[in-house]
């Protein structure tokens, strides 16, 4: 079924508010939100809204198979400052790295998704934050990321922007049939770690009319080891009419490989402010694994630039 069709015949809509939630900056409305995305899911599908103008703090939330999170006009998603109140996946051996071990917004094995409207998802990272220096910003470990879609089918994110990501901003883990368009990244410039979008053993990506500030890669794609044996090749990306700006590389492919990376069109970008434009690093082997394991994904194919503007800072 295809996507636009379900959001048309599955109708339910349910706010916050009938939930439970609370506005304000001091209540976790993690499980307000949870059950409305409940209720929706189990009745066949449909729309949980955050209302207009007002700000909601909550830990995570799991977006469920064929439910809309709306974020209406001035609606702000807060993430929570304490890092307890975060889904947590440290006990995995691959994900010991503190920076990669939680989550805030996101799925798992779910299809016809969808992160829409021109609300704010407030990311937090000033609560995650050590210390402020002219030259960079010192993370509080741990942190977590931002947007995270994990074995995903027919997922659509649109409009909204996301600000002050800790951590990676947003990231389709062994995604398929996935679409950005429209969104603003807005994060701290001197923050490491706080890439924009990262592909990551996804397939048929459409990334589109973005606008994106990252303290580090602005657009990556990348096979890392803890998705690479389950799904394989990053393939058929296309990104096109982003405007990005990264304090490390603007775009980057093949860090982190472990598989393919291939059948790629980047076009009618603009590049600016950015420590570097494009990057593409044929294999990572992680210095600290004992015994380091190889990165198996050694090649690229079908990969390519056309119509760019690059305007790089005097160095």
């Amino acid at each position: 079924m295809l996507f636009a069709n379900y959001e048309k015949e599955h109708l339910l809509k349910i706010c916050i508010i009938e939930a439970g939630a609370v506005p304000g900056k001091t209540a976790n409305n993690s499980p307000a939100i949870q059950s409305a995305i409940d209720t929706v899911h189990a009745a066949g599908g449909g729309t949980v809204s955050i209302p207009a103008g007002q700000t909601f703090m909550t830990g995570s939330v799991e977006i469920k198979s064929h439910v809309t999170l709306h974020l209406e006009p001035g609606a702000v998603l807060l993430a929570s400052p304490d890092i307890k109140d975060y889904w947590g996946i440290d006990k995995d051996e691959n994900f010991k790295q503190a920076d990669f071990a939680r989550y805030w917004i996101y799925a798992n094995k779910a299809e016809n998704i969808a992160l829409t409207g021109s609300g704010t998802l407030d990311a937090n990272s000033p609560a995650f934050t050590a210390e402020r220096l002219p030259e960079r910003t010192v993370p509080r470990n741990p942190r977590a990321q931002s947007v995270v879609f994990i074995g995903c089918r027919n997922v659509r994110v649109r409009d909204l922007t996301i600000r002050n990501a800790p951590s990676w901003a947003l990231r389709p883990a062994g995604c398929e049939d996935v679409v950005i368009d429209g969104i603003s990244i807005l994060s701290d410039l001197g923050l490491v770690n706080s890439d924009g979008i990262d592909p990551d053993c996804s397939r048929n990506v459409r990334i589109s009319n973005c606008l994106i500030e990252a303290g580090d890669d602005g657009i990556c794609l990348k096979t890392r080891k803890e998705f690479a044996d389950e799904y394989g090749p990053c393939e058929n990306i296309t990104v096109t009419n982003c405007v990005i700006r990264s304090s490390c590389a603007a775009l980057r492919i093949g860090t982190e490989s472990f598989a393919p990376i291939r059948n790629a069109v980047f076009s009618n970008c603009i590049i600016h402010g950015s420590h570097r434009g494009i990057v593409i690093r044929n294999s990572n082997r992680p210095a600290a694994e004992k015994p380091p394991r190889k990165p198996r994904g050694d090649h690229f194919g079908n990969t390519t630039f056309r119509r760019f503007s690059l305007n790089m800072p005097d160095m």
